[in-house]
């Protein structure tokens, strides 16, 4: 068989079979890691590892497997496993506990990475599998990108779509008072493992149908080929534009939109990339327009390089003005491999000694082979960017002299947004008799579980009234114990102009996974401006019954889950899974225990 037919090959019935397994599977396991694992395995990094594994590399098998007999199939999966579970463990030890919403900010920013790093690697082991070794042919790379996208899109419009259906059928039941349906495809079980099993289909539908891969692929080149000399001839505008307008509000710090400026600027950047990428393809053939066009796109081309440039301007500005930040750090290093992508390009357009194809293939090979390694090692101790940027910070705390408000959100930024090398660097200052006069500030970071409470945090109420909003708690008072543990944790300008309410309920489990009563504490400020809307914080008896310690909390949006509340309809989803159920509503929370 030769290689354009191993490109075209269809799957067999039993590889389909396989696949479509191999996606449910890959559901279901998730949904065990997710929600039964936290007891079987304790370690939140092997956790994570775990499941990004899960995520990660079953699905670059269901995009490349052909031959399950192959070799070479297995060993780029045991290559993949090999370099993503130490990453995504390290990764998840940098998070650690205690970090709330910040920390899934990461996590799905870490995801987007290890996604755009697979779908790089899944053309190169795609052609490995073709060409039977590692010697890079950039058609059959350049075939595999753009199918593989385009089998990705299909698999989620396919999952989306059925989903809808499912939605449809069990909204259709419930008008006539059947809600079967819609008690069964609610489930968390079915819904990952239906999702699974969709996005499954939707692969092997993508990967059966060539012709409608190559014609949907053709249809979006053609789209491309009339928006690219559009969007040149916008860079060529904007560049012209610069000299009157200058460059500073690209990047100068006052300005309201500095950063949707520069990160606008970057998406046209991709835009431009890809859409010449779509053009030219492999480089076969020069660019089929006009000469007039082709003046504009090669001009568009050659300005591409300096707009890139400002890019990173940017970040070098933000850098000794701000300090390091995750999102700068990103920010410039996809705009240093946009530079190198433009910079290429602009020397392809006019290059007059060598074919096209030799030079796009050499730019866009070099490009991917720089990317893969540096967003990795990103998230490695060679270039860990949550040190980087906490240590960043810190320094900028240690040269100025903030004043109490500046220094509380230089300390949240640093306590939330930094994984856990930020709370290092404050335990350090904790003990530092300089700091001393932001000790209240400092202990009241570490203790926060949350951005939310640490900015709540009162400046204003009298010593003397500290903790009175606890006596103007209705329903279940707390205990002697609990009501300090309360006043501790939350702010005391609390209950004063919204009324609040609290109970007891079953919040741990003993061995034999029955509820045991009176072991959580719920306190809710009711919002009067919005209806149905209560932030609820949850307390839990420590070990043996001894002391009350934070849980996390929970937010309210209907008024149905409001009264459900009130009325002290509220059960543990068992195992203990870090959820509470509200009526008919479910709330996870951070940093839960199944035991006290």
């Amino acid at each position: 068989m030769n290689e354009k037919d191993t490109l075209h090959e269809a799957l067999t019935r039993v590889s389909q079979t396989v696949l479509i397994s191999v996606a449910l599977l890959q559901g279901i396991v998730i949904y065990v890691l997710s929600m039964y694992a936290v007891e079987a395995i304790p370690s939140f990094e092997f956790r994570m590892a775990l499941i990004i594994f899960v995520v990660s590399v079953p699905t670059i098998f269901l995009l490349s497997a052909q031959n399950l007999r192959d070799r070479l199939l297995w060993q780029n999966l045991a290559l993949a496993a090999a370099i993503i579970v130490p990453i995504a463990g390290f990764f998840s030890w940098v998070m650690g506990p205690g970090l709330g919403f910040a920390r899934s900010t990461s996590i799905a920013l870490f995801s987007w990475h290890i996604f755009l790093v697979g779908f790089i690697a899944t053309a190169f082991f795609q052609s490995r599998l073709v060409r039977r070794s590692f010697r890079w042919h950039y058609p059959t790379l350049f075939h595999f990108a753009w199918k593989n996208a385009l089998v990705l899109w299909t698999a989620v419009f396919f999952t989306l779509l059925s989903w809808l259906v499912l939605v449809l059928w069990a909204a259709l039941f419930e008008l006539i008072q059947i809600d079967f349906f819609g008690r069964l495809f609610g489930h968390d079980f079915f819904i990952a493992a239906m999702t699974g099993l969709l996005f499954g289909l939707g692969v092997v539908i993508g990967r059966s149908q060539p012709r409608a891969i190559d014609a949907s692929r053709r249809l979006v080149f053609m789209v491309a080929t009339w928006l690219l000399p559009v969007l040149a001839g916008i860079l060529i505008v904007f560049t012209l534009a610069l000299p009157f307008t200058g460059v500073t509000l690209i990047w100068e710090r006052q300005h309201p939109v500095d950063w949707e400026v520069t990160n606008v600027l970057l998406m046209m950047i991709v835009l431009l990339v890809v859409f010449l990428n779509a053009v030219l393809q492999t480089g076969e053939q020069p660019l089929p327009y006009p000469k007039w066009l082709q003046l504009i796109v090669r001009f568009g081309l050659t300005v591409a390089p300096l707009l890139a440039s400002l890019v990173l301007i940017s970040v070098i500005v933000r850098i000794s003005d701000q300090g390091i930040t995750p999102s700068v750090y990103w920010l410039g290093v996809f705009g240093l491999l946009f530079l190198l992508h433009t910079l290429g390009y602009a020397v392809l357009t006019w290059w007059r000694g060598r074919s096209p194809e030799w030079l796009l293939s050499r730019v866009n090979i070099s490009v991917a082979l720089v990317a893969m390694p540096l967003i990795l090692l990103s998230y490695t101790p060679v270039l860990d960017v949550y040190r980087m940027s906490a240590a960043s910070q810190a320094e900028r705390i240690d040269w100025s002299v903030p004043n109490q408000l500046e220094f509380e959100h230089q300390v949240s930024w640093l306590r939330f947004n930094t994984g856990r090398y930020g709370p290092e660097y404050l335990r350090k200052w904790l003990r530092d008799p300089d700091y001393a006069e932001f000790a209240p500030t400092l202990q009241h970071a570490l203790d926060a579980d949350n951005p939310y409470w640490m900015h709540r945090l009162d400046r204003t109420v009298d010593s003397d009234r500290s903790g009175d909003w606890v006596s103007r708690i209705t329903g279940a008072a707390p205990s002697e114990e609990l009501a300090q543990v309360m006043k501790e944790r939350l702010p005391n300008a609390r209950c004063e102009e919204q009324p609040c309410f609290a109970l007891y309920f079953a919040l741990f489990m003993d061995a034999e996974g029955r509820g045991q009563e009176d072991t959580g504490y719920l306190v809710c400020e009711v919002n009067n401006q919005s209806r149905g809307f209560a932030s609820c914080t949850v307390f839990g008896e420590r070990e043996q019954g001894v002391g009350w310690k934070y849980i996390g909390y929970v937010l309210t949006h209907q008024e149905a889950e409001l009264t459900a509340l009130q009325s002290g309809d509220i059960q543990l989803e068992l195992p203990c899974t870090h959820v509470l159920i509200v009526g008919e509503q479910r709330h996870a929370f951070n940093d839960a225990a199944c035991q006290p």
